[in-house]
C-alpha cells in the first residue's frame, strides 16, 4: 500500500489555527484533496462515530508519508498529542515529521518535542512557504 497521507497531529484546543492552515493552505493552496488528509478534530476528516480512537490513529498514522506535529502548550501538555509524535517516530522517516511551531510557543519551551530539527513557524509566511518548498513531493509532487 502506497503511503499518501497527511496526519495531523494537534490539540483539539487549537483547532482554529489548524483548520485554518487544513483549509487554506494544503486544501485550497496546495490542491490536496480531503481524502489525503487527517485531522481528528475536523468534520469529515477525523474518527468516526463508534470507531475506537487509538486502532483509527493507528491506521491514519501507518498509512501517512508525513506527519505534521502542531506544537503548542496545548499540545505539550496532551497526553494523546504525545501518543501521536511517538507513534509517527517509530513509523516515518524522520524527515517526513515536520514541527511547526503555533503563536502561543517558542522553541526554548519544547524541551523534547523539538525533536532535534528545526520547527516552522506556521503563523509566518516564511515557514510556510519553507514547508511547501522542503515537502513539495509528500505534499503534492505536481504543485508549481
Amino acid at each position: 500500500m502506497e503511503k499518501i497521507k497527511i496526519f495531523i497531529s494537534h490539540s483539539s484546543k487549537d483547532i482554529d489555527i489548524v483548520k485554518s492552515f487544513v483549509e487554506n493552505v494544503l486544501k485550497l493552496g496546495l490542491d490536496i484533496p480531503a481524502d489525503r488528509i487527517f485531522c481528528s478534530s475536523m468534520e469529515g476528516q477525523g474518527v468516526k462515530s463508534g470507531e475506537y480512537i487509538p486502532d483509527r490513529l493507528k491506521q491514519e498514522i501507518n498509512a501517512s508519508c508525513l506527519a505534521l506535529l502542531f506544537l503548542s502548550k496545548n499540545y505539550k501538555s496532551s497526553e494523546v498529542c504525545l501518543n501521536e509524535v511517538g507513534a509517527a517516530w517509530v513509523t516515518l522517516p524522520k524527515e517526513n515529521i515536520i514541527p511547526l511551531i503555533l503563536p502561543d510557543t517558542d522553541y526554548s519551551e519544547l524541551g523534547f518535542l523539538d525533536i532535534g530539527r528545526l520547527g516552522l513557524k506556521i503563523y509566518k509566511r516564511e515557514g510556510i512557504l519553507k514547508l511547501i518548498q522542503d515537502c513539495k513531493d509528500q505534499l503534492n509532487p505536481s504543485f508549481n
